[in-house]
């Protein structure tokens, strides 16, 4: 099977490193497409954007296109949660930063793509705003009843967008003027599910595979395709032999082994 995958992250230079091993994972086990990585920010360094491309030298099959976008619009929204920045709410704007897509996979930083991810790109997701995997730490009736939520209740970290169907509304609107009413836990998260909700299509747990998951289903860690590392608890502060962080390591070392071999190409080309 050959395709496209559309992509999208939002960053800043603060999460480049732990981006750039998401984006290595995604490479590495979907070789046989063609992968349009859109990097949306409002600050990075041209060491970063560097740092980003140089996986154009590792595989042939992905290229990067970068978004800057002005932080006058997010300014006034809030951070209640102190390891989320304002790159947050950089998702509310994907339909109009990338015009000519109809869908768009939006992934968060701190996940690994361990595996073959095309199915998630011929998901019928006509007449739903987005497609995602429920949140089960938010699922519960008490806190959807307060936020006025009558469907399931998704993680925004991963997310597969219709923007064909968003743009039919004034759904980005509606987005920015609820986050300005009250201050949300979960900040965008809460918003998209009060925005979406009944329109948004239910994805099996492997594409957006969690911590609890593990604890609950263990048995389907290891048919995980998108595994995501939710909170302050991230591997890449806190090393373990565990599967489940270790799973973060294996790409991690991979990356830097791919990134030494180049640089000792170009080192003999010049020394030849």
């Amino acid at each position: 099977m050959s395709g496209i995958f559309n992509i999208a992250y939002a960053i800043n230079d603060g999460f480049v490193n732990p981006t750039c091993v998401s984006i290595f994972s995604l490479l590495k086990n979907n070789k046989k497409y063609n992968i349009y990585i859109n990097i949306i920010y409002s600050s990075l360094s041209e060491e970063n954007i560097r740092k980003i491309r140089m996986m154009e030298n590792f595989f042939s099959n992905v290229k990067f296109h970068f978004h800057k976008i002005e932080e006058d619009r997010f300014l006034r929204l809030k951070l209640p949660v102190k390891h989320i920045t304002v790159e947050t709410y950089f998702r509310y704007i994907l339909p109009e930063i990338l015009p000519s897509l109809n869908s768009v996979l939006y992934l968060d930083g701190d996940t690994i793509i361990n595996g073959d991810i095309s199915k998630l790109f011929v998901e019928d997701i006509s007449g739903y705003y987005c497609a995602g995997v429920p949140d089960f730490m938010n699922m519960n009736v008490e806190y959807k009843k307060s936020l006025g939520i009558n469907s399931f209740y998704i993680n925004a970290g991963v997310i597969l967008y219709n923007l064909s169907e968003i743009r039919k509304s004034n759904i980005v609107d509606l987005l920015f003027s609820i986050s300005h009413e009250r201050d949300f836990k979960f900040c965008d998260q809460d918003v998209i599910n009060i925005v979406f909700d009944g329109k948004i299509k239910e994805l099996d747990i492997v594409y957006n595979f969690k911590h609890i998951h593990q604890k609950i289903f263990s048995k389907k860690f290891k048919d995980a395709k998108i595994v995501h590392y939710i909170g302050t608890n991230k591997p890449w502060k806190k090393f373990s032999f565990s599967a489940w962080r270790w799973l973060w390591y294996k790409y991690f070392i991979l990356l830097l082994f791919q990134s030494f071999m180049i640089k000792k190409r170009k080192y003999n080309k010049i020394n030849m």
